[in-house]
């Protein structure tokens, strides 16, 4: 039944389909339409081009390697695989690190939207005129990406904002594409039997949720407030405001920040000794939110940190968040001070106890030696090495590997903690080539992590805790008070239910019914067997003789009785 749902969806979205299968062939995957098995949505004439298509692809096909093949398609296929590339860039468990590091070359859909199409997104959306509800609006829109674009403005009450309007058809295109790769990856695992070492399903299962989420800017504004209470008490970062009475799923304002995008800063102009300071807040910044919050911004991008003008630093774009479970905080930072440290042994541990490793490893003990020799041989070299030294996507990468050969399973916030070094690092290294991000981590991990994050995290499961105990204190007595005026009024009662003890009642019943009837019949054979043998029973047809007949029938017929009704029971 699910299949024909999906294949009524592929219908009303031929002409998309059609489009994709065009596109895909021009970069050398035409043959898809055969090996899927999917002829039938596509008219011949259109299979004829598409074959003219592939064949001259595999003429070149000593060009451009796959990776870079696939991207390229991405890219021409529009918003959502555009998004799905990016994705995929944070996860290579399941791109392989070759695609994923490819895929961080995507770019986004720069084509702006019409102020007449801003104006009835915001009516829409607000149920006012953007007179009536910004003082000033700056057509020309400040920035533009795939799904939504900014545009400067001046609430009624003087404040300056940025407002972020989500795209109007990006909503309907993405969800039509979503309908269309759910389709199609299931057939990819079925007819592609190399497909599954990339599990198409479960990269369609994990995109459709990410971009959804993204779509929605009220998680968005959610994730800034939440940001925001966590540095409330920074001096070196700031968080901008969210204006929640004019955001919805579709609009998002946000306080203007005045200070200038890292991207946008000739960092050759900035003394050494600030450009180190800015980068040590940076890091800072993100192994507080990596190893005490356990919610850290996704994407450092240079375009998406600030250096205000009093130094501090601030984030925007709030939509990519990772995530950490706070019971796993712990192992969390017992895992990056055993990076730190060099403590291989603490570090395979430590995955251990998050539950990265499959069931079925065999002798434990010998894995986890072989495991920490691995880590101990690849990681060694990268100490006491400033940034400009390390290829961190290469690392990334190489730990990738590690983790495939070994079946260790990493959680997807945890890979997107990969992605965010990876982009950390870049950062970085444009700000001060000469910092040592692991002797920062190091310096937080000590000076933080063992003084007061630990400390922190059990004082807030005690305060938990404690909160769980005083909110039972004050219920307690009130329902024990109920409870015994209940009991003073006769209006309490018990009743006791055993369900065995009424079986086991019901079967001994029935056993000494069937006992009685035994004696009964026994008794009725003796005493007729006892009339049968006396002397009286010497005259043929006497009464006696009679009489002890009788008793035989009788006794015949209640044991005949007795024998039919336990087999009718089924109970012998």
């Amino acid at each position: 039944m699910p299949l024909i749902k999906k294949t009524d969806k592929i219908f009303e979205n031929i002409k998309r389909l059609r489009q994709i299968f065009y596109i895909a062939s021009k970069y050398g995957f035409g043959d898809l339409i055969e090996r899927l098995s999917l002829q039938q949505y596509i008219p011949l004439h259109e299979r004829i081009i598409i074959k003219i298509l592939a064949g001259n692809k595999k003429k070149k096909i000593d060009g451009p390697p796959i990776e870079k093949r696939l991207r390229l398609a991405f890219e021409e296929l529009g918003p959502t695989f555009i998004k799905l590339g990016q994705i995929l860039s944070s996860r290579p468990d399941l791109a392989t690190p070759a695609f994923a590091k490819e895929f961080f070359k995507l770019h986004d859909d720069m084509t702006p939207l019409d102020y007449d199409t801003i104006k009835e997104v915001i009516t829409q959306e607000l149920g006012k005129d953007i007179e009536d509800v910004f003082e000033k609006f700056n057509k020309s829109p400040h920035a533009v990406a795939s799904i939504a674009q900014v545009h400067k403005a001046v609430l009624k009450n003087g404040m300056e904002v940025v407002v972020k309007i989500r795209k109007p058809y990006i909503g309907r295109t993405i969800e039509s594409d979503i309908s269309i790769l759910s389709f199609l990856a299931p057939l990819i695992e079925k007819f592609i039997p190399e497909s599954k070492t990339f599990n198409p399903v479960g990269i369609v299962n994990e995109f459709s949720k990410a971009i959804r989420k993204e779509l929605d800017f009220n998680i968005e504004a959610y994730n800034c407030i939440t940001f925001m209470d966590n540095f409330r008490n920074s001096a070196d970062v700031h968080i901008p405001k969210i204006y929640q009475e004019y955001t919805t799923r579709k609009i998002l304002v946000i306080e203007l920040l005045n200070g200038k995008r890292i991207s946008d800063i000739d960092m050759q102009t900035l003394s050494p000794g600030f450009r180190k300071l800015e980068a040590e807040k940076i890091a800072n910044a993100y192994f507080k939110q990596i190893l005490e919050d356990g919610f850290f911004h996704a994407d450092p991008h240079p375009a998406n940190i600030l250096i205000m003008e009093d130094g501090k630093i601030a984030f925007l774009d709030f939509g990519i968040i990772g995530k950490i479970d706070k019971t796993a905080i712990e192992s969390v930072i017992n895992t990056f001070e055993g990076l730190m440290t060099k403590d291989f042994r603490k570090l395979a541990n430590q995955y251990v106890n998050l539950g990265f490793f499959d069931s079925n490893i065999g002798d434990f003990n010998e894995f986890k030696e072989e495991f920490t020799g691995q880590l101990s041989d690849f990681l060694s070299p990268y100490y006491d090495k400033s940034l400009k030294e390390i290829d961190l996507s290469a690392y990334i990468s190489k730990v990738s590997e590690i983790f495939g050969k070994f079946k260790i399973k990493i959680p997807p916030d945890l890979f997107l903690i990969n992605k965010t070094l990876i982009l950390l690092e870049s950062l970085i290294r444009d700000i001060d080539p000469d910092f040592k991000l692991i002797d920062a981590g190091l310096k937080y991990s000590k000076n933080a992590a063992k003084k007061h994050l630990l400390e922190t995290y059990r004082l807030k499961r005690f305060k938990e805790i404690y909160y769980d105990f005083w909110e039972l204190a004050n219920i307690f007595p009130k329902q024990l008070k109920n409870i015994l005026d209940k009991f003073s009024r006769d209006l309490v009662k018990i009743e006791i239910k055993t369900p065995d003890i009424d079986a086991l009642s019901n079967s001994l019943n029935k056993t000494s019914s069937r006992i009685s009837f035994s004696l009964i019949i026994a008794a009725l054979i003796v005493g007729s067997s006892y009339l049968m043998n006396s002397t009286a029973t010497a005259n043929r047809g006497s009464v006696i003789q009679t009489l002890g007949i009788a008793g035989y029938i009788a006794a015949a017929a209640l044991g005949l009785w007795l024998v039919i009704s336990i087999i009718i029971s089924g109970k012998y």
